[in-house]
């Protein structure tokens, strides 16, 4: 398949690295992938380049009406199959370029936002509807789409990552450097951008509660600012705690789960999440986890549904309730006492990951959603893998079944009724029977028009829709003869291949009586079809 995942902007946050790893995959797997950014890319896209991915970056700025208009562009012109979304702001502006392409779109929910959600986040959850799927990387965020269609076409895609285990003395080494000083022991590590969400004053309390018993003790947040005011809230928290000297706060950090298995504990203290990949990645590492119970990361109470959640408390992780900074120092203090409890949660979190968290496994995922929202779409099937052979797909234009003649038989023939396989995939589109405005009769006229008007819109989205590599068409003389003329030019405007198939054995009477313009536009429009297909000599 010809697959377009579209983002606001490549950097190195979690949904970022989810569309990287995607990407890659699924070139690896023999698609044809494009990544459509919104903004600039604010990494290195080598990686991407080297697999194949072709990315487009828009470089958007604030109001852009032309978005829509270049996204449809793009779309056309990478003959997209299939559109995921992995953001609110590129679903926004997606949604609409796909429904004017006529290609399915999905798009993936990472999480939920505290407080008043964004204007893009208000305008995909009203326009829920509109898309063919959603996505949602832990069941918990079912509760968050309304009823309706939204709900009833939800699919779950974790979050997935391959990630190589390191040993922890280089990515203890690593983390040292990053903090310019030795750290000495216990290390807490925390990963993930400074805003409410992610609790850091929330830490900082249950982290000086670790300090009283632990003064060794130390915290390393990598991950970079969001929201500058609540910066300074934290670092007020922390000066009126006494932690100054002892928190290191290092910013943003590329690949910064090579550090995490030279962590004594890492630490997730958010108060919402989706399905974190902070926390995918410190299990790959075997670093102790102690995490809140929120979103897709785990439940306290019992040891949780092992495909919905990443940590089953007591088993591979401590999980305390969300914004409880006692509990969170109590678990902390835990994990950094009872080393052989820690190490063997942790290694039980490994072997969770090798199971069922890596890449392949969210691979296999989006492919049966992508190969799902197109057939339902199409109405036909779609191949999984591109690499293998395919058959082209002629789109048939030409009467109904429910009509009668020999252009009918012909149709049903060549759309394969009572054939088991063909060498192409046809998929019909049938041509209302229209008759012949009455002469003098206005009101006849106009709603022949109307009608007629309505087919072809309804063609045109036909080829937007099948995106067929061959356009046959069926007509015969007269009138039925001129209305086609327009299907075929609109066709070859979509810079399609056309068959021109002309039934009847009165074509040639009716070329030889009609006039010398009409003779030369029967001409030009044998002329512009690729093949001509008649009965008759003429």
């Amino acid at each position: 398949m010809r697959i377009a995942i579209g983002i606001e902007s490549l950097t190195g946050g979690g949904a970022e690295r989810i569309v990287r790893q995607l990407a890659v995959g699924l070139a690896q797997r023999g698609h044809r992938t494009f990544v459509y950014c919104l903004k600039s890319a604010r990494i290195d896209p080598a990686e991407l380049i080297a697999a194949g991915v072709t990315i487009r970056q828009a470089r958007s700025e604030g109001f852009d009406p032309g978005l829509i208009a270049r996204l449809a562009q793009w779309t056309r012109r990478d003959r997209v199959d299939v559109i995921n979304a992995q953001s609110s702001a590129a679903a926004c502006f997606l949604l609409p370029a796909a429904k004017w392409c006529g290609v399915p779109i999905l798009h993936t929910r990472q999480g939920v936002l505290l407080g008043r959600p964004t204007r893009y986040r208000r305008c995909a959850e009203r326009l829920a509807s509109w898309f063919d799927a959603i996505g949602v990387v832990t069941p918990a965020l079912l509760d968050s789409l309304r009823p309706g269609r939204a709900r009833r076409n939800a699919v779950w895609l974790p979050n997935c990552v391959d990630r190589p285990r390191l040993d922890a003395e280089p990515s203890r080494r690593l983390l040292e450097t990053l903090a310019g000083r030795q750290l000495g022991a216990p290390i807490v590590l925390a990963v993930g951008t400074i805003c409410p969400e992610k609790d850091p004053i929330g830490l900082l309390r249950a982290f000086a509660r670790l300090r009283d018993e632990i003064r060794s003790a130390r915290l390393v947040w990598i991950g970079p600012t969001r929201d500058i005011a609540y910066r300074a809230d934290v670092h007020a928290m922390e000066r009126a705690l006494g932690l100054e000297g002892w928190v290191h706060w290092l910013g943003e950090v590329e690949n910064a789960w090579r550090v995490m298995a030279g962590a004594d504990v890492f630490c997730l203290p958010s108060r919402t999440e989706g399905m974190p990949v902070v926390v995918v990645e410190a299990m790959s590492q075997a670093a102790p986890i102690v995490a809140t119970a929120v979103g897709g990361v785990g439940a306290t109470g019992d040891d949780g549904d092992r495909q919905a959640y990443l940590i089953r408390d007591g088993c591979t992780g401590w999980l305390v309730p969300p914004a409880d900074p006692d509990g969170l120092a109590d678990a902390l203090l835990s994990a950094v006492t009872n080393r052989d409890e820690a190490r063997r949660r942790a290694e039980a979190a490994a072997a969770e990951y090798r199971r069922r968290l890596t890449a392949d496994a969210m691979l296999a995922q989006y492919e049966a959603a992508f190969k799902g929202v197109v057939e339902r779409r199409r109405g036909r099937p779609a191949s999984v893998r591109s690499g293998g052979p395919r058959r082209p797909c002629v789109l048939m234009v030409g009467p109904g079944g429910d009509q009668v003649g020999g252009m009918v038989t012909a149709v049903d023939n060549l759309c394969g009724a009572g054939k088991s396989r063909l060498p192409y995939e046809a998929v019909r589109w049938v041509t209302p029977r229209r008759s012949r405005p009455r002469r003098g009769d206005r009101p006849s006229l106009i709603r022949s028009i109307a009608r007629h008007c309505a087919d072809l819109w309804g063609f045109t989205r036909a080829l937007y829709l099948h995106r067929p590599d061959i356009v046959h068409l069926h007509t015969c003389s007269h009138f039925s003869f001129y209305r086609d003329l327009v299907q075929l030019v609109l066709a070859r405007a979509a810079r399609k291949p056309v068959v021109l198939h002309i039934h009847g054995s009165q074509f040639p009477e009716f070329c030889a009586s009609a006039p010398r313009r009409v003779r030369r536009l029967i001409r030009r429009a044998c002329e512009a079809a690729d093949t001509v297909i008649v009965l008759s000599e003429y």
